[in-house]
């Protein structure tokens, strides 16, 4: 056999057994509780959105909490990776007529702990004024 069909059958092998781990490198987690707590301050007063919610392995929590003339939604899913727990979140306010609010997070939980929790801000500028997302997000493994 010669050396290059040799490093072809090598190179396949090698493909062959990679391909199993990359996949399965992200894998859905156990059921995680969380309570989520966003405060958006806008020029015409702050908006307060709360939300307990469990996501459940290949189930992703959904919830629209739109007005008449208003989009707005939040999502939140869960994935293990190498085998740590983390929970990512999608938060989208249409905030006016022109301008909307929209930020997402991934949390990792910690691994010696059975809960954790995160923080953080997100912001826009507009010529209509500025608005802002202050949040929090705490978790439970279930």
């Amino acid at each position: 056999m010669s050396k290059i069909i040799k490093l072809l059958i090598a190179s396949s092998m090698v493909a062959n057994f990679a391909a199993p781990i990359t996949a399965q490198a992200k894998q859905r987690a156990v059921s995680v509780s969380c309570s989520v707590a966003v405060n958006v301050s806008k020029p015409e007063g702050d908006e307060i959105y709360q939300k307990d919610f469990v996501v459940q392995p290949d189930v992703n929590f959904s919830d629209d909490f739109s007005t008449l003339i208003r989009q707005k939604t939040f999502d939140a899913y869960t994935l293990t990776v190498a085998g740590r727990t983390e929970v990512t979140i999608d938060y989208f306010n249409d905030v006016g007529v022109f301008d909307a609010l929209q930020f997402n997070t991934t949390f990792m939980l910690p691994q010696d702990r059975e809960a954790g929790s995160i923080s953080g801000k997100s912001a826009a500028f507009t010529s209509n004024g500025n608005f802002t997302a202050n949040y929090t997000l705490t978790c439970n493994r279930n």
